[in-house]
């Protein structure tokens, strides 16, 4: 583990950041650096109470600060109640993967054209 991935992970547990299920504050061991794109980092994050897996997508400004890209509340208790991705949704999908072009216009229809008709200015 890098020195940055460290010093994240104890920003995090710093701010108090919290399970967004029970409220309950995640701790260092709790929490993984999945991936980085410059300042934005995207942690997964195990709750220490419930133990509810959560992705943080956490943005850190030149001063260190962490600020927490939150969802609404609607989007949180959609994902909160969403049934739990299993062994068969991943080979479903990586199947459809493989066969895939990477055509999205195809993929998505007519509801794509239209987004991009809408989308030109005149």
């Amino acid at each position: 583990m890098s020195l940055a991935d460290l010093v994240i992970r104890g920003l995090v547990a710093d701010y108090n950041v919290a399970c967004g299920a029970c409220g309950t504050r995640f701790r260092r061991s709790g929490l993984r650096v999945v991936r980085r794109e410059e300042d934005v980092w995207q942690i997964s994050a195990r709750c220490p109470s419930c133990n509810l897996m959560s992705l943080l997508v956490l943005k850190v400004d030149a001063s260190g600060l962490v600020s927490e890209i939150e969802l609404s509340a609607d989007e949180q208790e959609k994902f909160i109640a969403a049934a739990a991705i299993g062994a068969d949704d991943v080979l479903a999908l990586s199947e459809f993967l493989a066969g895939f072009d990477g055509d999205f216009r195809a993929l998505f229809g007519a509801s794509a054209t239209t987004a991009d008709a809408e989308r030109r200015p005149e």
